[in-house]
């Protein structure tokens, strides 16, 4: 059997897949903890799972999972935390830069937050499960219908507590607070939002900084500053692979172009595993160019958004810069998807 457990990336999240894992060994026999997010992911990880039972251990779930779920009438868990949290959570145990730990957590919570309302969810809260992990670990025995008494719960529990493995938030919320504002800035760009309200319903608009995307053409390098455009056509700006929640979006691309690079063509793609919008400019003269697109994130949606400029021909001289880019709700999606041009002096 299987039993899916999504969440942040966090202490808490991970907390409640050893539970589960505990409960489904205690009562059905061995289990193993899977990592997948993606039915093709669980597919996998299934053939290569020994033990006839799994834990799902999902921390950017899909919307292909989350409608097999509800047509098959699968109860799942929901775990909740605050990002900053997660966030400084995340980067201490795998041992990733700020903007890594970011990313992460803006698309885990797109993905979660589109399970919150989904029938067969079980939602927990990370502040309530460490005021009494016994009785969040009876829920969870509870919604899964495993039938543990209080004495096989509060085993569990005390079992991965000498292990290490609990959902204390120690100094996190203090680390965030010691932040420079600049960082601040970037985290709630991305996911501040999800602070408040984890609804799907309440979409509110996200602003992606430079530093979320990365240069085409050096691997992991933050798309910071001017890019020379120099050399063959190629990918100059990619990023920033976060997951949104499904529905219809107006993403406004603030780009900056050197005189030199005035009368180059570029591409602009906006790709969730398939492409979502295309469109090729020309910047005609040096100075800010604000790009603007409608695009529709399927509710079956399993892939980050990423949003690439490319160069179509090559250049002698000329440099971009990405300035910002917004993700603005909007409530009815169009037939017809259009762009937007203006170009200021800077």
């Amino acid at each position: 059997m299987l039993f899916l457990v999504a969440g942040l990336p966090g202490r808490f999240a991970e907390w409640c897949d050893a539970v589960t894992a505990g409960l489904v060994e205690t009562i059905l026999g061995p289990t193993q903890i899977v990592r997948a997010n993606t039915l093709d992911e669980i597919s996998r990880g299934l053939l290569r799972a020994g033990p006839p039972h799994a834990v799902l251990a999902s921390r950017r779930p899909g919307g292909r999972v989350r409608t097999a779920l509800i047509a098959a009438r699968r109860r799942f868990i929901v775990a909740l935390d605050d990002p900053r949290i997660a966030v400084k959570q995340v980067i201490a145990e795998n041992r990733i830069t700020i903007a890594d730990g970011i990313r992460a957590v803006a698309g885990s919570c797109a993905g979660v937050a589109a399970y919150i309302s989904a029938s067969g969810a079980l939602v927990l809260d990370a502040e309530a499960a460490n005021r009494n992990s016994e009785a969040a670990a009876a829920a969870i025995a509870e919604h899964f219908q495993l039938d543990a008494d209080k004495t096989s719960v509060a085993e569990i529990v005390c079992q991965l507590a000498n292990r290490g493995i609990t959902a204390k938030r120690d100094d996190a919320l203090e680390w965030w607070l010691n932040l420079d504002d600049g960082t601040k800035s970037l985290a709630i760009g991305a996911f501040g939002h999800f602070v408040n309200s984890f609804r799907a319903e309440d979409r509110q608009p996200v602003y992606w900084a430079p530093d979320l995307f990365f240069q085409g053409d050096q691997a992991g390098v933050p798309a910071l500053g001017s890019i020379d455009i120099t050399g063959r056509a190629r990918c100059l700006v990619h990023g920033p692979n976060i997951m949104v929640l499904p529905g219809h979006w107006l993403l406004i691309l603030e780009l900056v172009f050197s005189p030199e690079a005035a009368d180059y063509e570029f591409a602009i793609e906006i790709l969730a595993g398939v492409r979502l919008s295309y469109r090729l400019i020309r910047p005609q003269r040096g100075g800010l160019m604000e790009t603007r697109f409608e695009f529709v994130v399927d509710e079956a949606g399993e892939h980050p958004v990423d949003i690439r400029l490319s160069s179509q021909r090559a250049a002698f001289d000329g440099t971009v810069r990405l300035e910002k880019a917004t993700l603005l709700p909007q409530p009815t999606p169009e037939t017809e998807f259009g762009v937007h041009l203006a170009v200021a002096e800077r």
